[in-house]
């Protein structure tokens, strides 16, 4: 169920003596590895240019390379106090490293600073979920859809928790709230539809599920978790071909 939380690079400052205009352009265009060689070499002309260092830190994260991140966001710390979403994206790197324990520390760290940031309190929730706190995930959760209202990964990770808790009829209910708010979204994810359709499978709901899955599929097609409920689901239907397919891609995936 991870998914990545929404969150922004620091803001372009005139303080460096790199120019930052071309590095911002490049990450947000999700050219982190150029993103990464450009702030590189703006650091060796200059050790301390501080925004290139934590806008360094950023790109190393995005790029999914968090040990070096760490490395680049304590470099930085040495020269500036941190900011709050300096300090989420921290916690971040140690979400990527399975830390836990320190993700939670820093998450914390950057709501103390800033409260009001609802991605830092559904990134907080994903951690406490993470770690079998699911009244406290459900709570941060909630929380985070009073300051973010209609945000289907709030939603969705709230059914995740309200499963948890054995409450399975308030999952279902916040699956489809996700589902609905998701559509005609930029970003529109397949957990939410994938959730509801291993739900609706122990029901009986065959024809539901497959239409779900199906979208679910069109949307991630390199998911082999959508691929292997489709496999379950078509053996089910009794329809052998399809299920061996299914199951087959989702180990070649």
């Amino acid at each position: 169920h991870a998914q990545v939380v929404g969150t922004l690079g620091p803001s372009p400052t005139a303080s460096d003596a790199c120019p930052l205009a071309q590095d911002h352009a490049l990450i947000d265009k999700a050219s982190y590895s150029d993103a990464e060689q450009s702030l590189k070499l703006c650091i060796l002309h200059d050790n301390g240019a501080v925004d290139a260092r934590y806008l360094l830190a950023y790109a190393l994260m995005r790029d999914n390379k968090p040990k070096d991140s760490l490395a680049e966001y304590t470099a930085a710390a040495g020269l500036r106090t941190p900011s709050a979403e300096d300090l989420k994206n921290v916690a971040l790197d140690y979400v990527l490293v399975n830390d836990y324990t320190d993700a939670e520390k820093w998450m914390r760290a950057s709501l103390a600073r800033n409260p009001g940031d609802s991605d830092a309190v559904y990134g907080l929730g994903r951690i406490r979920y993470t770690q079998g706190h699911y009244p406290e995930a459900r709570d941060l959760f909630l929380k985070a859809l009073t300051l973010s209202p209609r945000s289907s990964k709030a939603v969705n990770n709230l059914g995740l928790c309200y499963e948890a808790l054995g409450r399975e009829d308030d999952a279902v209910a916040a699956y489809r709230k996700a589902i609905d708010w998701q559509q005609g979204s930029a970003h529109t994810s397949e957990q939410p539809l994938l959730n509801l359709a291993a739900i609706l499978i122990t029901r009986n709901q065959a024809d539901e599920t497959l239409t779900l899955l199906l979208q679910a599929a069109t949307i991630a097609p390199d998911n082999e978790k959508v691929h292997e409920q489709l496999g379950h689901l078509y053996l089910l239907k009794d329809d052998l071909p399809k299920a061996q397919s299914e199951l087959e891609h989702a180990l070649q995936i």
